[in-house]
């Protein structure tokens, strides 16, 4: 069983396991009906030996407090298989504390568009917190620098991930596309020195344990500027400007953590560069649990949080309070629309949003210079 709706694709991929003699179980509802917990009830009726999940799901669950392993019978279950949002760090933990410890939890990366994992799991290998294992299979997967195009894989640095070759399941064109023009802007002009496909993912190989770690969209990637101080002597200060690039993701695997969860029900990271910024400002909205409320020292936590567990460079200016995240309709964060709308763009909403209402309460934040002009409460 595969939590997703019929406009996704691992919808199409369970169809396929259907030629190797496997039964599924179809289930038409909300996976947090009556609880967080029923999509382990359905685990323990019909013995799944693989259940496929998203990571947020996975989050209900932990801050339901249920323990699976102690409220249900998951003794068929073989793997729990998440993709649509990287697997943070501390949920790889959690899941080892309150699933059976014989159960591989996997996170993998795909897409619709290329109808396939790019990159996947492996049952006999070795599995590390917080990282993805292996490279599809007809996959020719390279890490790039996003402004020369050059592999930056085995450094451990983050980078635009590429196809290299064709793979079995690229799509060739798309419907009403004539000459091809837009299916080539959408993943072969991201470089001009190099014929590849661009996934548009931000992604990065842990050399040490040939892991991967997913960051988020390329193009919704964050940057800001660091400064180092070269003389301050006379008082002059000379200022060497460069910039930093860092995935969502990485403030996501901070902050969607005890005991942050415990007073918010959703977040979003995004950065804001209006026509006349010299520079991105990040953003990290909150959806904040009924009864609570963004305080300064709720702020403060969670700046602190990312300052230890990443760098000071990390660190969102704008920590604020929203009524709602806007979410696909397959579970995903609406990055790239929120980016757009804070920026001053109006954007033509997508069908593939599941709240697009949502959208409209991000217009305030176009002209917000500093946290305490913001007093909204929700």
């Amino acid at each position: 069983m595969q939590y997703t709706s019929t406009s996704w694709v691992a919808f199409y991929g369970m169809c396929g396991h259907l030629t190797a003699g496997s039964t599924l179980v179809v289930y038409n509802g909300s996976p947090l009906f009556p609880d967080a917990t029923q999509m382990l009830r359905i685990c323990d009726r019909f013995k799944l030996t693989f259940m496929g999940v998203s990571p947020r799901l996975l989050l209900e669950i932990e801050a339901s407090g249920a323990v699976p392993k102690h409220d249900f019978d998951l003794s068929n279950l073989k793997t729990v298989h998440t993709t649509g949002a990287p697997l943070s760090h501390e949920q790889y933990r959690w899941f080892y504390r309150a699933f059976p410890p014989d159960v591989q939890i996997c996170n993998i990366a795909g897409g619709t568009e290329t109808g396939t994992h790019v990159i996947a799991m492996d049952p006999s290998g070795p599995l590390h917190a917080g990282e993805m294992q292996v490279l599809g299979l007809g996959t020719d997967v390279d890490i790039v620098d996003p402004e020369t195009g050059h592999s930056i894989a085995d450094t451990g640095e983050a980078g635009e991930m590429i196809m290299k070759k064709p793979f079995p399941s690229m799509p060739c064109f798309f419907w009403g596309d004539a000459g091809g023009r837009l299916y080539k802007a959408a993943y072969f002009e991201r470089f001009s020195n190099i014929d590849v496909w661009a996934q548009h993912d931000w992604l990065r190989r842990n050399p040490t344990t040939g892991g991967y770690v997913m960051h988020g969209r390329s193009d919704a990637v964050l940057s800001k500027s660091k400064f180092h101080r070269l003389s301050e002597g006379h008082g002059l200060i000379v200022i060497d400007p460069s910039g930093i690039r860092f995935g969502s993701g990485e403030i996501y695997a901070i902050v969607e953590a005890p005991p942050f969860t415990d007073y918010f029900s959703n977040c979003l990271c995004v950065g804001r560069r209006r026509p006349n910024d010299t520079d991105e400002q990040v953003f990290l909205f909150l959806l904040m649990k009924p009864g609570c409320f963004l305080t300064q020292t709720f702020r403060d936590e969670i700046k602190t949080a990312i300052r230890n567990g990443l760098s000071p460079r990390h660190v969102p200016k704008f920590v604020m309070s929203v009524s709602d995240i806007p979410m696909t309709i397959n579970g995903k964060r609406v990055e790239i629309a929120v980016k757009q709308i804070i920026g001053g763009k109006d954007v033509k909403v997508s069908a593939t949003v599941q709240n697009p209402e949502a959208l409209e309460g991000f217009k305030r934040f176009r002209a917000i210079e500093s946290e305490s002009q913001d007093r909204a409460r929700f």
